[in-house]
């Protein structure tokens, strides 16, 4: 997907400027309306341009099905995860090497990640919710150099709860805390959910930009009708940011493997 002049908020969201830093995009849509395959197409352009890049891995590994080019995978020490085939009657163990996963490192802490992740490729990351919450909360404070970190996090939900009960709410807003730090410290984060209501309203707040895929519910705040999000096919979306709005197209992805992926192990 290249960016072109017409669209200026987009291209405040893809074109990486230091004097006003790391950019937070909240992407919603109902499900197949294509917030993964956009996320896919941002990473290959921040990928492309230096950024180190961390995809939050989950059981169903689009990024092993879709993403087009060099994949790392960083697997956190806590949990067991094996890729498998599925076939007729059984799963079918695989190799990283068979998704196309050219390097393979094991942390014991998420403070490790900085140091593992590879230039160049999409660092698929898998941990455990708790850990994802904490590494986001404390990222700022533990970040050690100046280039620019670009975290892709679909079902957000999972991370961010609407309706956090005991101690949840606590953890959140130190989470909203440390999402305030990201444009400082130059981290970029695009996270994806079905409906913004699904994600705990002080942490999608943090967000300074809104993308909005077939299916989503227009929040009254923003100024897209609902009816413009009805009229969204496949493959286009709303950007909105500061009242400002626009429409745009994403590609495709053609799918690299004929067969699904599923991870074994908890805390994906």
């Amino acid at each position: 997907m290249e960016v072109v002049s017409q669209y200026h908020v987009l291209e405040k969201v893809l074109v990486p400027q230091r004097h006003i830093g790391g950019r937070l995009v909240f992407i919603t849509g109902e499900q197949g309306s294509g917030k993964t395959t956009l996320m896919l197409n941002w990473a290959k352009i921040c990928v492309g341009r230096g950024d180190v890049v961390l995809w939050r891995g989950l059981f169903s590994g689009q990024a092993f099905k879709y993403y087009p080019g060099d994949i790392a995978v960083l697997l956190s020490a806590k949990y067991n995860y094996q890729p498998f085939r599925i076939g007729l009657k059984e799963y079918e163990p695989l190799d990283w090497s068979d998704l196309g996963v050219k390097d393979v490192n094991v942390f014991e802490d998420f403070r490790e990640i900085e140091d593992l992740a590879l230039d160049g490729v999409l660092n698929v990351v898998y941990m455990g919710r708790d850990d994802w919450r904490e590494f986001l909360t404390c990222l700022p404070i533990i970040r050690r150099y100046a280039f620019w970190l670009t975290i892709f996090i679909d079902e957000f939900e999972n991370i961010a709860p609407h309706h956090p009960q005991g101690g949840m709410w606590k953890i959140l807003n130190s989470l909203v805390d440390g999402l305030a730090e990201f444009r400082k410290r130059y981290i970029n984060l695009v996270a994806a959910t079905q409906q913004p209501v699904h994600v705990y309203y002080l942490v999608r707040r943090q967000f300074q930009f809104r993308v909005l895929c077939p299916g989503s519910k227009v929040e009254g705040d923003l100024p897209v009708w609902q009816q413009a999000v009805h009229k969204l096919k496949r493959g286009e979306a709303w950007i909105v940011s500061s009242g400002f709005y626009e429409k745009f197209k994403f590609p495709r992805l053609p799918p690299k493997f004929s067969f699904e992926i599923k991870v074994e192990g908890e805390g994906g």
